[in-house]
C-alpha cells in the first residue's frame, strides 16, 4: 500500500488548493467581462430585430388603413404581429416608448409613427438604446 495513505496524509496541501483557487479566480475575472459583452450584444441584436418588426408593422398598417395605429396592441388585433415583443433590455412588453405624429400627415390620421426601447441603458457603441 501507499505509505501516505497509511499515515493519513493523502490529499492536497493548502498551497496546492490556494494555487488552484487563484487560477480559477483569474479565469473568472477574465471571462466575466467577455460574457457580459456577449450578452449585451445579443440583447442589442434582439432589440434591433424587434424594432425592425414593429416599424414594419406600423408601416403596413398605415399603408392598409391610411392611418397610423393608435397603439401597439392594434397591430396584434389586426394580425400584423403575433404579440408585442418584450423589450430585451427591460424584459417587459409594456415599456416601449412610442412617438406619435404631431398632427395628421396628408390623408393619414394621427397615431403611432415610431417605437423605441424604454431602457436607459447605453449600447456597446456608446449610444442610448432608447434612441435607436
Amino acid at each position: 500500500m501507499d505509505h501516505d495513505l497509511m499515515n493519513g496524509r493523502a490529499g492536497f496541501t493548502f498551497i496546492e488548493l490556494s494555487v488552484v483557487l487563484a487560477i480559477l479566480s483569474i479565469l473568472y475575472a477574465l471571462a466575466t467581462p467577455m460574457v457580459s459583452r456577449y450578452l449585451k450584444r445579443t440583447r442589442e441584436a434582439a432589440l434591433e430585430e424587434d424594432l425592425r418588426s414593429l416599424r414594419k408593422a406600423i408601416d403596413a398598417h398605415r399603408a392598409d388603413f391610411r392611418k397610423f395605429p393608435r397603439s401597439l396592441s392594434v397591430l396584434v388585433d389586426k394580425g400584423y404581429i403575433y404579440r408585442i415583443p418584450k423589450d430585451p433590455f427591460t424584459g417587459n412588453a409594456d415599456t416601449w416608448t412610442v412617438s406619435e405624429a404631431p398632427e395628421a400627415e396628408g390623408n393619414f390620421e394621427r397615431g403611432i409613427v415610431d417605437v423605441h426601447s424604454g431602457s436607459e441603458e447605453i449600447a456597446l457603441n456608446g449610444e442610448a438604446v432608447s434612441t435607436w
